[in-house]
């Protein structure tokens, strides 16, 4: 798991440390002060119900359609007219379909990229291009190739493989509520006052290494915990199931 982490970071030209790790799914934050450890990441941020988070980013993700025409030329010799005249056409064919699942012209929008590589290569890198200048695509391309891989060759000749559309169809954001500040949370009111420490609701013993030798630990009620509460471990964080108003829990 930590080199899953590696590959998305160090290997990118990032520094783990520069970073919080997000930690979500059923499992993710048991895992994640070990890989946090591992890779010296300082920070790690859990979710409420860390389970839902990707079926949650599910509903509210903006709706996206790509696109992909094959247009295989050196880029000296494209003929950027052709070229516009393919993404128009593909940029019809999204805003038709994006239409048919309700979204507002206003809410749509269209991001266009040449998948472009040094001739020769196996790959190509899919760059984004903001205008058809034969000067600024190479020099976009040449920069994301230094970053991804470390080094450029700007003397060498590049070549266009594909056309590539992504159709975007931005969804109306939704407000979270915030955390509750020390004083709402009935903490010490006026500067300088001294913080309540946050409140266990019960212990209970748990085994971390030795099953002979478990740990009685502290148990918090995360919707309890206000903004700024430090709580010393090993502790559990936990999120209670409470009735909701249709009598179900959650």
């Amino acid at each position: 798991m930590s080199l899953a982490v590696r590959a998305v970071s160090v290997q990118r030209g990032y520094d783990p440390r520069d970073f919080a790790l997000v930690v979500f799914g059923g499992a993710g934050p048991v895992h994640g002060g070990m890989i946090a450890r591992e890779l010296h990441i300082p920070r790690l941020v859990i979710p409420r119900v860390p389970g839902h988070f990707s079926a949650l980013g599910m509903l509210l993700a903006d709706l996206r359609h790509d696109y992909v025409r094959t247009y295989y030329k050196p880029l000296l010799e494209a003929d950027f007219g052709e070229i516009e005249r393919i993404f128009g056409s593909m940029i019809d064919e999204g805003r038709t379909l994006l239409a048919s699942e309700g979204v507002a012209a206003a809410a749509m929008s269209f991001n266009r990229f040449l998948d472009v590589r040094y001739v020769g290569q196996e790959f190509s890198i899919p760059t984004p291009i903001q205008a058809l200048d034969r000067e600024h695509i190479r020099a976009t391309f040449d920069d994301i190739h230094d970053r991804r891989y470390g080094h450029a060759a700007a003397n060498e000749p590049v070549e266009v493989v594909n056309l590539r559309l992504t159709a975007l169809g931005r969804r109306e954001r939704l407000s979270f509520p915030s955390l509750p500040s020390p004083t709402a949370a009935g903490e010490g009111k006026g500067k300088g006052a001294p913080r309540r420490q946050p409140q266990p609701i019960a212990h209970h013993e748990i085994v971390f290494d030795d099953p002979e030798r478990p740990v009685t630990c502290p148990i918090y009620d995360r919707d309890l915990l206000a903004l700024g509460q430090e709580v010393a471990g090993p502790a559990v964080i936990w999120v209670p199931r409470r009735p909701d108003a249709h009598g179900g829990h959650r």
